[in-house]
């Protein structure tokens, strides 16, 4: 993890949430079926997500771009 920069945080807090969130998906799916996905609710986590995401690389693009312009600043 520290050869590749990962963060340990999040990967711990997804290893301990894996199991609830696998739960709670499959019983969503089974109460709503794939129908769920359409909701608005869902759809607008989704659309935040994505954006977050998208921002996310965004900025890391950003800023690899300007270290390799400007090694000097590192």
């Amino acid at each position: 993890m520290k050869r590749y920069g990962w963060q340990r945080p999040p990967i711990i807090i997804a290893l301990v949430l894996s199991h609830q969130l696998e739960k709670y998906f499959w019983l969503s799916i089974n109460t709503y079926g794939w129908q769920m996905f359409l909701r608005p609710q869902v759809l607008i986590i989704l659309g935040l997500t994505i954006a977050a995401v998208l921002y996310t690389l965004r900025v890391e693009a950003r800023a690899n771009r300007e270290m390799a312009a400007h090694p000097e600043a590192a």
